[in-house]
């Protein structure tokens, strides 16, 4: 009796927990070029695996050396076609995409591809300043909303503490000078006794 207890709290606790992310492995493919230039695209990519090698949940990134020759802006939208890419490496998601310069601006398009589910996950378009720094500064927001589906606002409101809901659970009508003088008074006496 005491064992199917146990059994039945075991259980009722793990579907209480919530689930553990697995590790997961990134196949990462170059860019495509919407009008930036080889070096960019090169730089851009390894920024992308490096944001990557960091972000949690991502064991391993493979990033390819070479663009396959199916990689192009349409391809970027046939799951059937993401397919073909990730098995130019080894995992169960790709991470790929398109970089445009126009102006003073990059706009890159990433692409998060499910491997185990043939699936185009998300696919979000970001536009920063054309600036080394800019864009070392922007990865991490922009690696990060591909891979969860969360902006930097959203993620930001999530961990957020708010006291708004709360007011009422605090007494702001007392004056606060009245409080301090009775503390003073109090540790006064006590000292005075002792």
């Amino acid at each position: 009796m005491r064992r199917t207890q146990l059994l039945g709290m075991s259980l009722a606790a793990a579907l209480l927990v919530p689930s553990v992310a697995t590790a997961s492995e990134v196949v990462l493919a170059p860019l495509v070029s919407r009008g930036a230039d080889a070096k960019t695209l090169a730089n851009v990519t390894s920024l992308i695996g490096s944001e990557l090698d960091f972000f949690p949940g991502v064991d391993n990134v493979d990033i390819l050396s070479k663009r396959p020759a199916a990689l192009n802006t349409t391809c970027l939208t046939k799951a059937s076609c993401l397919r073909t890419v990730a098995k130019a490496g080894q995992g169960d998601q790709l991470v790929t995409g398109s970089l445009a310069m126009s102006g003073d601006t990059y706009t890159i398009e990433l692409v998060l591809y499910s491997v185990t589910e043939n699936r185009i996950v998300r696919s979000k378009e970001f536009t920063l300043p054309a600036s080394a720094e800019a864009v070392a500064d922007g990865m991490t927001d922009v690696v990060q909303e591909v891979m969860t589906g969360k902006s930097a606002t959203a993620r930001q409101a999530d961990n957020e503490f708010s006291f708004e809901d709360d007011e009422d659970d605090f007494e702001f009508d007392e004056d606060p000078s009245e409080a301090i003088a009775a503390a003073e008074a109090a540790a006064a006496a006590e000292a005075a006794a002792a």
